[in-house]
């Protein structure tokens, strides 16, 4: 079985706390059978499967960005629907897009062409929700305020996971 890769940018300690407070809060209300061992991130490429050039995850992880730092603001909340949702925080910033986009274009064609090209970079909350709490646990989130606000993130982190069951780690060579 091949590695899984991810490819998220971590947001100020500060920003880390507010989230981690609203993922609690969630999980005291609501259970969370899916807490990931990412800490608090802004993903940028969503996990993917398959070889890649160790040489190329180098050059991504912990780098800066070329243009430099990198405003995002968070404006909320959203979901993604599938059998069960993810809550996440809303990301926009036209540089994570290009960022995204030139992520992409470095991976081998293989991968490339298994990446959803209309992911949007965000900030999940939680995993795997209920269809029946979901509308609840909006409801809850939408009454704190921490997801809206801007900071700036100046750098790419690249984490592995070597099985689903597996704790993700931080690249390294």
């Amino acid at each position: 079985m091949s590695l899984r890769t991810i490819i998220v940018a971590l947001p100020p300690d500060d920003i880390q706390r507010g989230i981690e407070i609203l993922a609690n809060l969630y999980k005291q209300r609501f259970g969370d059978p899916c807490r990931s061992s990412l800490p608090v991130h802004i993903t940028i490429i969503q996990p993917f499967s398959g070889e890649i050039i160790p040489s190329t995850l180098a050059a991504i992880h912990n780098q800066a960005f070329p243009e430099g730092p990198i405003t995002v603001t968070c404006t909320g909340y959203g979901t993604f629907s599938q059998k069960k949702c993810t809550i996440f925080g809303e990301c926009e910033s036209p540089d994570l897009g290009q960022t995204r986009r030139q992520l992409i274009a470095m991976l081998p064609p293989d991968i490339r062409k298994d990446i959803d090209h209309v992911f949007k970079p965000h900030i999940t909350i939680a995993r795997r929700v209920a269809h029946v709490t979901l509308e609840k646990a909006m409801v809850l989130l939408e009454h704190h305020d921490k997801l809206h606000c801007t900071f700036t993130v100046d750098r790419l982190s690249v984490y592995q996971q070597k099985s689903p069951r597996d704790p993700w780690q931080p690249f390294s060579q």
